[in-house]
């Protein structure tokens, strides 16, 4: 809760939209041209490393990504150059965020591909957990691994219910 608190005012010093959830920030900012985006954004992201400086805060460069979201054609040497601090962010295609994984084209198939992945190895652990727990254990195990991934996450309780019959 402190730590909330102390980071508190990070919306307040830019101008991108903050989002802050625990220790984890988005930060997003729109143009009307991929330059435009690119001049702007190294502009906030100063202000947000002065932040940073300010009040002894330090920036996990590894995890600091970036992912563009345009329908206009970039050309394919067009380099964002996103820089924070003289470190350069990586450009990605995807992010996850409180577990839902986005893409760059706003479909929903990268965060598909990993709840079908998921559930994939779930379901390899109940096949080979099912000789040696009971129904009700390897039920427990369904309704953690692959029940909690396929109904709830971020989208949360419009789960339909799910019996099951015992054979």
């Amino acid at each position: 809760m402190l730590f909330l608190l102390y980071v508190n005012d990070i919306t307040h010093v830019s101008k991108f939209k903050t989002t802050v959830f625990a220790d984890d920030t988005v930060l997003s900012f729109s143009a009307k041209s991929v330059i435009d985006l690119k001049i702007k954004v190294n502009e906030e992201l100063n202000n947000i490393d002065n932040w940073l400086k300010h009040n002894k805060l330090s920036l996990n460069y590894n995890k600091t990504h970036y992912m563009l979201i345009t329908k206009q054609k970039i050309p394919l040497n067009f380099d964002m150059n996103i820089n924070i601090n003289n470190h350069i962010a990586s450009k990605v295609d995807n992010v996850r965020y409180l577990g839902v994984v986005s893409d760059n084209k706003l479909s929903w198939n990268s965060h598909i591909a990993q709840v079908k992945k998921q559930i994939s190895k779930a379901c390899g652990a109940l096949s080979r957990l099912r000789h040696y727990l009971p129904i009700n254990s390897l039920l427990t195990v369904y309704y953690s691994l692959v029940q909690a991934r396929s109904h709830g996450g971020a989208f949360g309780g419009s789960a339909p219910q799910i019996s099951f019959v015992p054979p």
